[in-house]
């Protein structure tokens, strides 16, 4: 019996899987609770499996 293999996806153009990604993250930062972008975890999520590192910066808060 095999084991069970999971989907797999692959990126063949990494600058237009991170524009479209940060697209997205901007788009929900400005719109949380609206439906026209993915989850931010599932943002967030594709986006550290490419090796992409966030981190939030609060310039207010610095002063």
């Amino acid at each position: 019996m095999c084991p069970t293999v999971g989907p797999v996806s692959l990126v063949t153009s990494a600058g237009k899987f991170y524009r479209e990604y940060l697209r997205n993250l901007r788009w929900r930062v400005k719109h949380p609770e609206g439906y026209a972008a993915p989850p931010l975890p599932e943002i967030l999520s594709k986006l550290a499996d490419a090796g992409l590192e966030l981190a939030l910066d609060d310039r207010e808060g610095r002063r």
